[in-house]
């Protein structure tokens, strides 16, 4: 009996270690090392910097510059996670190119590789024809006769796949709300 609990405390322990370490076990060891590197240089370049330490991030500058992606549907946060790690790129070849310190350049050139290697690796499907068509959608010139001709001619089909994509998507949240309440109710009799 004492044995079998020993195990199960064995069991429970090496669980919540396995848990506690999977919180950052997709950044590797060095790459932290690098980032943790620039935090510090940078913002001890920044003359706030009394401040930054009594007051957090989003007291000091407003706002996050990247959306919270849990408001998204997993392919529009592929499509948003792509589109950041591209600013994250050109963000820190700026920093590159403006940066004399050997040991900064050194963990920007790092950090700049990993995020580019995670984004072809991971973010790099359709994500660059779905851009290219939308800069082609902002792009028409709404006044253009020719333009809203086309568009007439082609709103019927547009409408069409919208609507049951719509439709598609409301019953996949009906399901799914019907599914948590269902679940809610067999947890709390």
């Amino acid at each position: 009996m004492c044995s079998l609990r020993n195990l199960a405390l064995l069991f429970g322990l090496c669980l919540l270690i396995g848990w506690a370490n999977s919180n950052n076990d997709f950044i590797p060891e060095r790459t932290k090392a690098d980032i943790m590197k620039l935090k510090v240089h940078f913002v001890s370049m920044n003359p706030v910097t009394v401040v930054y330490q009594k007051t957090s991030d989003k007291a000091l500058f407003g706002h996050p510059l990247f959306p919270n992606l849990g408001n998204f549907e997993e392919c529009e946060q592929r499509f948003l996670l792509h589109e950041i790690l591209e600013v994250y790129d050109r963000i820190l070849s700026n920093m590159l190119n403006r940066t004399q310190d050997r040991d900064i350049r050194t963990s920007l050139h790092e950090v700049r590789h990993r995020v580019d290697e995670l984004r072809r690796n991971y973010f790099n499907n359709k994500e660059h024809l779905l851009k290219e068509r939308l800069q082609e959608l902002w792009a028409l010139k709404m006044d253009d006769l020719v333009v809203q001709r086309k568009a007439i001619k082609e709103l019927m089909s547009v409408y069409q796949e919208a609507a049951q994509l719509g439709s598609r998507i409301r019953g996949k949240k009906e399901r799914r709300r019907r599914r948590n309440a269902q679940r809610k109710r067999v947890t709390w009799p």
